[in-house]
C-alpha cells in the first residue's frame, strides 16, 4: 500500500526544495519537515518538528513516531547522522526510508567506491538499512528505497558539473565525448520520490536500488544542443581529455583533502560511469517517469544564465560584490516568507522598502547600489525560492505584490567588475551540492 504520512529532513539546499514541492503537490501525501532547533527557516502551512541540533537518537525517535515514511535529503556525507536517523526510524515504527543516495555517482558500484571513498558512507548507510530490515519488530519490518540519479542535470549544466562552461563556451570532452551518461533534473528527482511513496504495489520498489534519469546523452550530443541554444555553432573551445588521466591527477589531490579536486573527480566519474539504461534496477518505466525534452531543458538553462550574467554586468559588480547583493536579497526574501502567508499578501510598500535596505547594506560595504531594474529582475527569484517551501500550489509565486514579475535583464551599464563571474557558482540559489555536504536545513 502507498504511504501517506511523510517526514523529511534536509528541506533546503540544492535538492531538498524540489522534493518538498513534489510531495506538497501530491494530494495523498501529508508532509512534515524536521528542522534543527537553531533553524530560522520558515515553511508556512507545512507542519514542522523541531529537533536538537546534534540529533540525539531519543529525540529523533519521539519526532518520528506516527510517520510511515522518512525521506532524507541531507548530504550523504553526514554518515553518523544518517545512521542515527535509521536507528530512530526503526524504533519509532517508520515503515520506509529513502536515504540520501541521490547524486552524481553510484554508491553500489565497487569501482566507484574505490575511486570515491566519500561514496563509502552512502554504502554504509544502505548496508545498515539492510541489516535493520532483517530484524523483526512489532508492526512489521522496516523497508528502504534508494534513488540513484546521476548528475543533477539542470543544476550541473549551470554550475559546470557536466564539464561544460556555458558562459565561456568551453567543454572538457572526456574520452572522445561519445560515452552515454545518465543525469536527472532536480524536479524529476522530486517526482521520482513521490512515485516511490505512492506506488500501489510497494513490493516492486521496497529494499531496492532504483536508477532513474531525465536524459541519456553523450557530451557530443549535448554540445550540439548547446551550440544551437547559444547560437555558437563551431565556436566552442574543446579540450580533449582522458578521463583516466584526469582522475589520476585529481584523485591524488582529493586524497590529500583538496575539495576542488574532489568535485572534479565526482564530475568526471559521474559522466564516464553513470549509464543507467540496460542496468538492473533502471526504473523510469516502473515509476512512470515521462520522457523529457533535452532541447527545451538546455534552452531554459542557457536563457537563465544569460539573464543572470547580464544583470550582474548592469549592476557593475565584481563577483564578490554580486554575491553580497544576492545574499542580502535572499535574507530579505526569507523574512517575507516567514511573515506573510503568500506573495500576494506582501504589501507594496513593504516590498519597496527592501530595495532601500539592500542598497543601504551595499553602501555600508562600499559596493555600488543597484537600481530598480536589477532589483526587479533578482527579487522575484529570491522570493519564489523562499515561498517554494511554503505552499504546495505555486501559482502565487509568479510575481511579488504590485511589482513586475519577469523583468528582462536591465540594459548594460559600464561595469567595474574586476573578476570573471560565474552566475551560478556565485549565486546563493545554487551554492550547495548534495555531494558537498549540506546538513539538515542549513
Amino acid at each position: 500500500m502507498p504511504f501517506t504520512k511523510i517526514a523529511l529532513i534536509g528541506a533546503n539546499g540544492t535538492l531538498g526544495p524540489h522534493i518538498v514541492s513534489a510531495i506538497q503537490a501530491a494530494p495523498s501525501l501529508n508532509l512534515t519537515i524536521l528542522t534543527r532547533a537553531s533553524s530560522k527557516s520558515a515553511y508556512g502551512s507545512t507542519p514542522t518538528l523541531s529537533i536538537p541540533d546534534d540529533l540525539p537518537t531519543s529525540a529523533l525517535v519521539e519526532a518520528l513516531k506516527g510517520f510511515d515514511s522518512l525521506v532524507i535529503t541531507m548530504a550523504g556525507s553526514y554518515v553518523a547522522e544518517c545512521l542515527r536517523l535509521a536507528d530512530a526510524a526503526f524504533v519509532a515504527g517508520v515503515k520506509r526510508i529513502i536515504p540520501p543516495d541521490f547524486g552524481s555517482c553510484d554508491s553500489a558500484d565497487p569501482e566507484t567506491l574505490e575511486i570515491l571513498p566519500l561514496m563509502a558512507g552512502k554504502a554504509k548507510v544502505r548496508a545498515h538499512l539492510e541489516e535493520l530490515c532483517g530484524r523483526e519488530r512489532e508492526g512489521g519490518k522496516l523497508t528502504w528505497t534508494s534513488l540513484i540519479t546521476g548528475h543533477f542535470f539542470d543544476y550541473g549544466l549551470r554550475g559546470g558539473l557536466l564539464c561544460f562552461d556555458v558562459r565561456k563556451k568551453k567543454v572538457q570532452v572526456l574520452d572522445g565525448g561519445d560515452i552515454k551518461f545518465s543525469a536527472t533534473n532536480l524536479d524529476t528527482i522530486g517526482t521520482a520520490v513521490v512515485k516511490v511513496l505512492t506506488k500501489e504495489e510497494q513490493a516492486v520498489v521496497e529494499n531496492k536500488l532504483l536508477y532513474v534519469h531525465s536524459f541519456h546523452v553523450t557530451q557530443n550530443e549535448l554540445l550540439k544542443v548547446l551550440e544551437k541554444a547559444t547560437g555558437s555553432e563551431g565556436k566552442w573551445e574543446l579540450e580533449q581529455c582522458s578521463s583516466k588521466e584526469l582522475l589520476a591527477v585529481s584523485r591524488a589531490k582529493m586524497l590529500k583533502g583538496d575539495a576542488e579536486a574532489t568535485e572534479e573527480v565526482v564530475a568526471v566519474h559521474g559522466i564516464v560511469a553513470s549509464d543507467w539504461e540496460g542496468k538492473e534496477g533502471f526504473a523510469n518505466e516502473l515509476l512512470g517517469l515521462e520522457k523529457e525534452d533535452l532541447v527545451e531543458c538546455v534552452t531554459k538553462v542557457v536563457e537563465s544564465l544569460a539573464k543572470a550574467s547580464e544583470a550582474q554586468t548592469a549592476a557593475g559588480h565584481n563577483a564578490f560584490e554580486w554575491r553580497r547583493f544576492l545574499d542580502f536579497t535572499k535574507i530579505e526574501a526569507d523574512k517575507l516568507a516567514a511573515e506573510y502567508p503568500s506573495l500576494k499578501d506582501v504589501p507594496a510598500n513593504i516590498y519597496a522598502g527592501i530595495l532601500v535596505r539592500v542598497n543601504e547594506k551595499l553602501r555600508n560595504q562600499g559596493i555600488r547600489e543597484i537600481g530598480d531594474d536589477v532589483f526587479d529582475w533578482r527579487m522575484p527569484q529570491a522570493m519564489r525560492r523562499a515561498y517554494a517551501l511554503k505552499t504546495p500550489l505555486q501559482e502565487e509565486a509568479s510575481k511579488p505584490a504590485d511589482r513586475p514579475h519577469e523583468q528582462q535583464p536591465p540594459a548594460e551599464q559600464p561595469s567595474t567588475s574586476s573578476k570573471a563571474y560565474d552566475p551560478v557558482k556565485e549565486s546563493v540559489l545554487h551554492n550547495t551540492d548534495s555531494e558537498k555536504g549540506l546538513a539538515l536545513d542549513q
